[in-house]
C-alpha cells in the first residue's frame, strides 16, 4: 500500500509487505490439538453441529422433545403442547389457550406430570416467541398452573423463576401484567 492509502482489513501484512492469509490450520498448529481443559477443537465446535432450537421449529420449544410430550399420557395435554411447537403464531396461540383451559379444569394430581414439561417449554418459548399474545398466554397458563398446584409447584420454581422474572418486565404491558398476576 502506498503512503496515505489505508490498508484493507482483509489483507494482513506479513514480513516484507506480502499479504498473509488467515488459516484455522495455522491457529491449530500454534494452539495445539487440545486446550488447557483437554478439549479438542472438534469437541468445542460439536455444540454447534445441531441447529439452534435442537432441530425444532422456529417458534417451537427447543428443550422439549416429542418423546417428552408423548410420555405425558394425557391426549389433550399432548395435543395442546404439540400445537405450542408449531411455527405458526395462530397455532401456538390456540395451543396456549387450550392448555390454559385444560390446566384450569384438571385436578392438581393430574397436572403434576404436565408441569415439568410445560416449564421446559416455557423456558425455551418465552424468550424466543415474537408474538406478545402467545407470551401473554404462557403467563396465563403459568398463573393457572401455580394456582392449581400451589405447594407442589415449589420444586419447579427454581427453573421457572428466571424467565418469570424477566417476563414481569416484558416490553408489552399485557405480558408484564399477566406475569405479575401469576406471581401474586
Amino acid at each position: 500500500a502506498g503512503a496515505g492509502r489505508p490498508v484493507p482489513l482483509a489483507r494482513a501484512m506479513g514480513r516484507k509487505g506480502k499479504a498473509v492469509a488467515a488459516s484455522s490450520a495455522k491457529a491449530l498448529e500454534i494452539c495445539g490439538t487440545t486446550s488447557a481443559l483437554a478439549l479438542s477443537a472438534a469437541d468445542v465446535f460439536a455444540q454447534f453441529a445441531e441447529p439452534a432450537g435442537g432441530g425444532g421449529s422456529a417458534g417451537g420449544a427447543a428443550g422439549v422433545s416429542a418423546a417428552d410430550i408423548s410420555a405425558l399420557g394425557d391426549a389433550e395435554v399432548t395435543k395442546a403442547m404439540r400445537l405450542l411447537q408449531k411455527k405458526d403464531p395462530a397455532s401456538r396461540l390456540r395451543g396456549v389457550s387450550d392448555l390454559r383451559e385444560i390446566f384450569s379444569t384438571r385436578e392438581p394430581e393430574a397436572l403434576k406430570d404436565a408441569c415439568g414439561t410445560f416449564i421446559n417449554m416455557y423456558q425455551s418459548m418465552w424468550p424466543m416467541d415474537s408474538d406478545p399474545r402467545v407470551r401473554e398466554g404462557l403467563q396465563r397458563c403459568l398463573h393457572v398452573l401455580v394456582g392449581s398446584l400451589q405447594r407442589d409447584f415449589a420444586k419447579h420454581l427454581r427453573r421457572a423463576f428466571p424467565m418469570w422474572l424477566c417476563s414481569m418486565f416484558d416490553t408489552h404491558s399485557d405480558v408484564a401484567q399477566a406475569a405479575r398476576r401469576a406471581f401474586a
